[in-house]
């Protein structure tokens, strides 16, 4: 479920500044060529608005950024090589490192030094609201969400 986090980008516009939709099609391709586990919120979330910045100092990485510091696979091996499982396929960093892992609970925040976890959530709305959202909504002034 993605929902808060797209009626934030249309209530804040300009907090969420995305690279725009990758086509289906792409994205099909891309899960089938081996990444591993993909959450169906985080294809959504791609699908619709790729990848982008948000609250000035989170990003949600692209597929295949021009800038490697932006894409999914390079920091996915950028932090693997730093202690990260290499089960975790990377699609945030600013705060802390979010991935997705196969399992019941496939979103994880980890602590961005040290790797360890700091909570698990079934999909990218809980993970948004407990992470990103509850960070920033005081400092940007958001509506209490749920």
């Amino acid at each position: 479920m993605i929902d808060r986090l797209l009626k934030d980008s249309r209530e804040y516009p300009r907090l969420f500044l995305w690279n725009g939709g990758v086509d289906r099609i792409v994205l099909d391709e891309w899960k089938s060529s081996g990444p591993g586990f993909v959450h169906p919120d985080v294809l959504e979330i791609w699908s619709k608005l790729g990848g982008g910045d948000i609250f000035e100092t989170e990003t949600i990485l692209s597929l295949n950024h021009k800038d490697e510091s932006d894409a999914v696979k390079s920091m996915s091996k950028h932090h693997w090589s730093l202690g990260l499982p290499s089960r975790a396929l990377v699609f945030h960093v600013g705060l802390c490192v979010s991935a997705m892992i196969d399992c019941d609970l496939p979103i994880v925040a980890y602590d961005f030094q040290t790797y360890a976890e700091l909570g698990r959530f079934i999909d990218l709305d809980s993970w948004y609201l407990n992470v990103l959202r509850s960070e920033y909504q005081h400092r940007y002034g958001l509506e209490p969400g749920t």
